[in-house]
């Protein structure tokens, strides 16, 4: 099963080639190792160009999801209220060097001056039950945080994460960028 071998201890640093830091601050208390059984649907907010989805971590349980759904008054609502109750970061700032790449991503809207606004929603479903861990978020980042949110790596099939061999992509969604 997925990451039926690792302990929050092997598992709460991430590291990728620019970030390294501990994910224990982002949750209330440290987070249970539960299963999330197969058809478990998970979602994620982020910006309006995805690359391998599946190598993201943070995710949404439904029941946030529709929460978030039944009190926002509008899109642009919908997406602070899920930033501020997952105690979301602002978004990056990352711009890429290479001024093809930058040029590229200005076209595709990835860019937008000071940050990209998140606008894209992805839904999964899990296709066999697998290890994550839940807790509710922190405060973090000048905001309220509280609501329930899952801790999943692993999910992608090697380097890219564009595949998942314990998850699909069920749909996605589009939010205007207001």
């Amino acid at each position: 099963m997925l990451n039926q071998e690792f302990e929050w201890e092997d598992l709460r640093f991430l590291i990728n080639s620019k970030v390294s830091y501990d994910a224990t601050p982002s949750f209330v208390n440290r987070p249970d190792k539960t299963v999330l059984p197969g058809k478990t649907l998970l979602y994620r907010l982020g910006p309006p160009v995805t690359f391998g989805i599946f190598n993201g971590v943070w995710w949404t349980p439904d029941l946030v999801f529709q929460q978030i759904i039944a009190t926002a008054n509008s899109s642009a609502h919908m997406r602070q209220e899920w930033q501020n109750i997952l105690a979301m970061p602002k978004p990056s700032r990352y711009r890429p060097r290479d001024p093809r790449k930058r040029r590229q991503e200005e076209a595709l809207g990835a860019w937008r001056g000071d940050a990209t606004v998140r606008t894209h929603i992805a839904a999964i479903v899990l296709t066999e039950d697998v290890y994550g861990w839940v807790g509710r978020a922190s405060g973090l980042f000048h905001k309220v945080g509280g609501a329930e949110q899952v801790f999943l790596p692993n999910l992608g099939r090697g380097w890219n994460g564009y595949r998942s061999d314990v998850a699909r992509l069920l749909e996605t969604y589009t939010l205007p960028a207001i």
